[in-house]
């Protein structure tokens, strides 16, 4: 969302106005969220709709009103689009995750800290909500089973579900007799640590699967773009809703030296902040094409088309139009991976 004030340069930042940034407004914009989904004919119900007991892709019926006519205009190269079945797949994957974000939002709301190193007493609404968010957890692993991804998705989507796991285990502990705060600590602990090894096999996935290619830029700034929205966002909202738990039981962003589970928030955090280094430096490889030095050079990079049966001057404009809408990607992606960079900056401080 792009901020405008009178007078001044527009901000570009994560949730200026809507959606989950891993700010306060998040509990207020999550329970208007459920109460829009409870409208059959919302949008939001399909965060129902992909909760409920059917989880096949196969079991949702849908209908493609897509007029690919409007791509006949397509002439030096042609778009990929999405069959009817990976619109759906795709549709249900995003209604998972944003039934994540919510619950596991709306559950840290209600959570009350620990007095004189005892559990806090479960309220009925602090119940209801993990509970929910349990289910949810439970049919997004089933879905995340089914549907086939790369090394980048896996591991990022199996990342946001590990870090609401330690959600659910501090709030509601094993429910075991031995349940106490060390204990939560302790298993809370042991997800956030498989989390930063799932993180660092994401940012090992996103800098090797487009090694081979001749081009290396274009495939890994396009994939920078769509992890952004898809995993990295959700990721880091679910990573700072953690942390306000974490520090509401006492182990904030600056006790990582003294409490575990502080420290493995705190590793967590920086190597989700390496990944988004990696895709900074992907975006900026992106815009120069993979030219490290120099400016950009339009006509050394119309020769490779000079065998296109395409005047060199419509060719160089091509580029041109290319070269200028990547420029863009500096205003539309990258303040938001500053933002989250800086503001995980925090994690590294000693109290």
């Amino acid at each position: 969302v792009v901020e405008r004030k009178k007078g001044k340069t527009p901000l570009t930042r994560l949730g200026a106005e809507k959606g989950f940034c891993g700010s306060d407004d998040d509990l207020a914009r999550a329970e208007q969220i459920a109460i829009d989904a409870e409208m059959h004919f919302n949008a939001p119900s399909i965060i129902h709709a992909a909760a409920q007991s059917a989880t096949s892709v196969d079991d949702f019926v849908s209908s493609d009103n897509r007029d690919m006519t409007v791509s006949y205009f397509e002439i030096l190269y042609q778009n990929a689009h999405l069959t009817q079945k990976e619109m759906v797949t795709e549709s249900l994957r995003r209604a998972h995750l944003h039934g994540l974000l919510t619950r596991a939002i709306m559950a840290t709301g209600t959570a009350n800290a620990p007095k004189k190193g005892k559990i806090p007493k479960p309220t009925e609404e602090t119940t209801y909500r993990c509970q929910s968010l349990r289910h949810c957890l439970s049919k997004a692993k089933e879905f995340g089973q089914e549907v086939g991804t790369d090394d980048v998705d896996r591991a990022l989507w199996d990342a946001c579900c590990q870090l609401c796991e330690a959600i659910v285990i501090v709030m509601q502990g094993s429910g075991d007799s031995n349940d106490s705060l060390a204990e939560r600590e302790k298993t809370a602990t042991s997800f956030v640590d498989s989390t930063m090894q799932l993180i660092q096999s994401a940012r090992k996935a996103f800098t090797s699967c487009c090694s081979s290619a001749v081009d290396q830029s274009s495939p890994m700034g396009a994939r920078a773009c769509q992890l952004l929205p898809d995993h990295v966002v959700p990721f880091y909202v679910l990573l700072e809703t953690t942390a306000k738990l974490f520090s509401l039981f006492g182990w904030g962003k600056r006790k990582r030296m003294t409490k575990a589970a502080s420290g493995a928030l705190a590793n967590l955090a920086l190597s989700f902040h390496d990944l988004l280094s990696d895709m900074l430096r992907a975006m900026s490889q992106f815009r120069s094409f993979g030219i490290n030095s120099g400016e950009m050079n339009v006509e050394s990079l119309a020769e490779s088309a000079s065998s296109l049966d395409v005047g060199t001057d419509a060719i160089q404009r091509v580029i041109r139009e290319v070269v200028s809408s990547r420029e863009m990607s500096k205003d539309r992606v990258d303040p938001f991976l500053v933002q989250m960079k800086e503001s995980l900056d925090i994690f590294n401080e000693e109290q």
